[in-house]
């Protein structure tokens, strides 16, 4: 008796502690997350320019893109610049990007028979309160497999810069022996106290098509994919005081085996699993135990000999590193 009083006083105390930090954790998130007051927080809105932006550059490096697409977001995106124009404090470079960004969208559009006349316009109205320079390092790049390969095999920063995200890929199979080197290679990535919590699934086929019908996030390319790699994290590894921290091993982990595949020769472009707790747990029906976690999913294929990437341009890191002395 006095051993199991003795149990559930523990379990009760271990609940007490979870909830706690999921309280502050809520408090935190309700505060500070960018769907709520996005239109008066300059973070935030920075931030949402930044995808949004990004969605159209996505657009853009579609293998086969059909015109006209996206004419609702880059509205939208035009009406978020305005808007963040008015707060004091706001960051004239993203703004400028943005607009850049626009000019090549509509430029696409032009040279394949399309006008947009009214994004045009608005853009125009945008690009003379910010200065947009033309800045040709935005929209997409067209790149050349053999020279992301040499690039790759340099040194590390070479191998940061020349990895892209890719939307086409050839007709090829990965192999699967580069798979399990990459996943080699990768196993040498740090954790919490060695605990190597991160697991990844691979799958081909069939498997690999549901999975990215349920992720909806690569529709127009999907069929380009050849594998996927779902990362996860196993919860049982962390106590209740680090909750999050699967998530960081396993973004780190993560990492490391894109840019192991990379390194490697294969293309990938990383797919988010941010979505609703209701609906990961629908990759419990793929085989995924409740206990994972799911950090991202990797879609991989061989780079075709030449295709167009996402520009994807870096803020500098000066703008996001604080100096503390």
């Amino acid at each position: 008796m006095g051993k199991t009083l003795k149990n559930i006083r523990a379990k009760l105390k271990l609940d007490m502690a979870l909830v706690k930090e999921l309280y502050k954790y809520f408090r935190i998130i309700r505060r500070h997350n960018g769907s709520g007051d996005t239109m008066s927080s300059p973070g935030k809105l920075k931030a949402l320019i930044m995808r949004e932006s990004h969605v159209l550059e996505k657009g853009m490096s579609m293998p086969n893109p059909h015109f006209p697409f996206g004419k609702d977001r880059a509205m939208g995106l035009i009406a978020i610049i305005k808007a963040y124009l008015e707060i004091p404090g706001h960051d004239t470079d993203i703004a400028s990007h943005a607009v850049d960004i626009l000019f090549k969208y509509i430029s696409l559009h032009s040279s394949n028979g399309v006008a947009l006349d009214e994004i045009g316009r608005q853009a125009s109205m945008l690009a003379n309160k910010v200065s947009a320079t033309g800045d040709d390092a935005c929209g997409t790049i067209d790149v050349n497999r053999n020279t992301i390969r040499e690039e790759a095999k340099k040194d590390f920063e070479h191998l940061m810069k020349s990895r892209h995200s890719y939307r086409s890929f050839s007709d090829e199979e990965v192999p699967y022996s580069i798979v399990e080197e990459a996943l080699r290679i990768s196993s040498m990535t740090p954790s919490a106290c060695n605990r190597q919590a991160w697991r990844t699934h691979v799958y081909q086929g069939a498997e690999a098509s549901d999975i990215l019908t349920w992720q909806e996030g690569c529709r127009g390319f999907a069929d380009k994919i050849k594998n996927i790699i779902v990362v996860t994290a196993d919860l049982n590894a962390f106590f209740a005081h680090e909750i999050f921290q699967a998530y960081v091993d396993g973004g780190l982990y993560a990492m490391n085996l894109i840019n192991s595949l990379h390194f490697l020769g294969v293309g990938t472009i990383p797919l988010s699993c941010g979505f609703s707790q209701d609906k990961l747990e629908q990759l419990h029906k793929f085989g995924i135990p409740d206990n994972e976690v799911p950090i991202v999913i990797i879609g991989l294929g061989i780079i075709p000999e030449r295709t167009s990437v996402a520009a994807s341009q870096r803020i500098p890191f000066t703008k996001t590193n604080t100096l503390h002395e």
